[in-house]
């Protein structure tokens, strides 16, 4: 069996855990613990009631540009990772592409019109802006950058079923030089290889036919999950057939 073919199968596994990249994991200023820190001990800290609010402003200003900083680095890592896709030679898909470039556009731009308003602030508008900002993440880029994620791993996923077609015609030749494509366990190799190939391919078809029209499906991963399971049981398969085929053949 073709060990790369595996790797990249475990790979793009390893990408549904730990879609694209980490921003945070790159930027450590991105780690706000000792600003909250920092939060609680003033509050303890201080006595006088107005040194307290300047104090506690100026942190959760701070924390708002760094807190910005690091939304939009993180929505141009997953713009790059976008822009870096080469998309076949596809109206549709390069539509859909920039489709998905031009959300992450508008999130950005309204990242941007948080980090300008952040200076006239006082302690209840920074809090609605913290607010803010978290619900914008968790819902706006959160679909965001699941819509791309599923589109890059499903891309990413043609080669791998285009290398699986591929064995297949291989194999079927060489059992049929061979005069050993009705042998029993041949027949049932064959058979859950077609099977979990089919399956594979529903899956990409159904995000190829959500890309074509316009938009990413609510459980986009879960179908490319589907979808590489499929792919790993069929080359674990393909192993199976090759090692019955020794059997049957001595010196193949």
């Amino acid at each position: 069996m073709n060990k790369a073919t595996l790797i990249l199968i475990a790979v793009l596994f390893a990408s549904l855990a730990f879609p694209l990249h980490s921003f945070a994991a790159e930027i450590p200023s991105c780690d706000f613990q000792e600003d909250a820190k920092t939060l609680s001990a003033i509050a303890t800290s201080l006595q006088n009631e107005q040194e307290k609010i300047r104090a506690e402003l100026a942190i959760r200003k701070a924390m708002l540009a760094r807190v910005v900083v690091c939304a939009r680095g993180e929505v141009k890592i997953v713009s790059d990772d976008l822009h870096a896709l080469r998309v076949q030679n596809d109206v549709s898909f390069e539509t859909f592409r920039a489709q998905l470039l031009r959300n992450l556009e508008l999130i950005d731009t309204q990242y941007a019109s948080y980090e300008r308003r952040i200076k006239d602030l006082g302690i209840w508008g920074s809090k609605e802006m913290a607010r803010a900002i978290r619900e914008d993440r968790a819902k706006s880029f959160a679909r965001a950058k699941e819509a791309v994620t599923t589109f890059i791993l499903w891309h990413n996923q043609r080669d791998l079923i285009a290398a699986a077609d591929a064995r297949l015609a291989y194999v079927t030749e060489t059992v049929r030089a061979f005069s050993i494509e009705n042998e029993e366990a041949v027949v049932a190799h064959f058979e859950i290889i077609s099977a979990t190939l089919l399956r594979a391919k529903q899956e990409h078809r159904f995000l190829e036919k959500a890309f074509r029209e316009q938009y990413a499906p609510e459980e986009g991963l879960l179908n490319v999950k589907i979808a590489l399971g499929a792919m790993e049981e069929a080359y674990q398969e393909f192993s199976a057939l090759s090692e019955t085929v020794k059997t049957l053949v001595p010196r193949y």
